[in-house]
């Protein structure tokens, strides 16, 4: 089978969350000596004491506060780089409360700054009414001094509302709006009292979905579930030459440290690039990071298998892009194109020969292929939800041809 013991499959990047950083200055990150990779936190080459999730009690959940809703308008915001318009749009966009909206987040300058009171602290929920100028669109907000990085969510071209929770305190707060995807319009911001976060939350199971998964896996997982709810593991992708890449040398450069986790990119192992010259060292760099105590994780950025545009406006290197390919994934796994469904094995056996790399040394690795699947921009997501899982499933379970 193509499912190899020693490998996570996870669909999604996992994240873990922690309200502020830990006391200790030698939380988790790699320093030197590497082996000292996770400082105060576990090891997690040791096997753990059980399966079971932390023991640590965790807080009830806050109570809702009984406070009244507070509806703050858009365009009395401060306003940065953005216009507070009256009339419709283009798209007939009006604004559904007060006296206009605002628009449109068009540069990275752009931010439109609420002043709030609150009367307690407490956790809060934040209901931003906004629509898209073409599509939708993840933005992000800053809540005082905390980042929710692209969790702004424009839905479509009319106003709907998109919520976040955080805390607040008692007295003023600040709340900025930045531009992530940018280009969406603001109509108004609702701030209300919102039950606390749920125990049960924290509640992470460390069994696999994978029972032939390693004992290093396991380990991993077992750790991975221990830091939920308590720390925040730092990563970052590397660009061309692993720990020699520069955002590896300049995060080492300002604080002394390497990440937990490096990301590294299966892309230039893809048939289609490698028949045009491409090469790659990312299995090397992956060992020698594993090496070094790092966590490793890998992301597919697969040219597609075939019918790749190879013009001035497509080149061959774009080819996992939905625009750069004439492949039609729905015709190669619904028995259309029996070629192209050949070609799609081919391309697995691939990646799976670098994976098995990794598995012989022992390494587990955290697998995020076919990542950003509804956004249709890559071939892999732009043929609908049905044909994704087939190919997710394709990837996970093997296929005929695996030894």
């Amino acid at each position: 089978m193509i499912t190899i013991g020693t490998i996570i499959i996870l669909a999604l990047t996992i994240f873990f969350y922690r309200e502020s950083m830990p006391d200790d200055p030698e939380g988790p990150g790699i320093t030197e000596p590497p082996v000292e990779a996770l400082g105060d936190t576990p090891d997690p080459t040791q096997t753990p004491e059980s399966e079971a999730s932390d023991p640590t009690p965790t807080p009830e959940a806050e109570e809702c506060m009984d406070i009244p809703d507070a509806r703050y308008e858009a365009e009395d915001a401060t306003l940065i780089g953005l216009e507070a318009c009256s009339e419709a749009n283009r798209n007939g966009v009006t604004a559904i409360s007060g006296a206009g909206y605002v628009g449109i987040w068009d540069s990275d300058q752009s931010r439109l700054i609420f002043h709030i009171e609150v009367p307690s602290a407490g956790m809060y929920e934040l209901s931003f009414v906004s629509a898209a100028y073409d599509g939708e669109s993840y933005n992000t907000v800053i809540v005082n001094d905390r980042v929710f990085y692209d969790e702004l969510y424009t839905e479509s071209r009319e106003f709907t509302p998109s919520s976040i929770r955080a805390e607040l305190k008692e007295g003023p707060n600040v709340i900025v709006v930045e531009t992530g995807w940018g280009w969406i319009y603001l109509d108004s911001m609702t701030v209300k009292p919102a039950e606390g976060i749920a125990p049960d939350v924290y509640d992470v199971k460390k069994a696999l979905v994978n029972p032939n998964a390693s004992d290093h896996t396991r380990r991993l997982m077992s750790y991975l579930a221990d830091q939920y709810g308590k720390h925040t593991l730092a990563g970052q992708y590397n660009s061309d030459a692993g720990i020699n890449s520069p955002e590896l040398k300049e995060l080492y450069k300002l604080t002394g440290k390497y990440p937990a986790v490096m990301g590294f990119d299966f892309m230039d192992y893809s048939p289609s690039r490698v028949a045009h010259g491409a090469e790659s060292k990312q299995s090397e760099y992956a060992l020698e990071w594993a090496d070094m105590g790092g966590i490793v994780t890998f992301v597919w950025h697969w040219n597609a298998p075939k019918g790749l545009i190879n013009s001035g406006d497509n080149p061959w290197w774009r080819g996992f892009y939905t625009e750069a390919t004439t492949f039609d994934l729905k015709r190669a796994l619904n028995g259309e194109d029996p070629a192209g469904y050949d070609l799609i094995l081919r391309d697995i056996d691939a990646i799976a020969t670098q994976l098995k790399v990794l598995a012989d040394k022992g390494i587990p690795v955290l697998w995020r292929p076919l990542h950003e699947g509804s956004g249709g921009w890559f071939w892999w997501g732009a043929y609908g939800p049905e044909n994704y899982i087939k190919l997710w499933r394709l990837l996970f379970d093997g296929h005929p041809r695996a030894q």
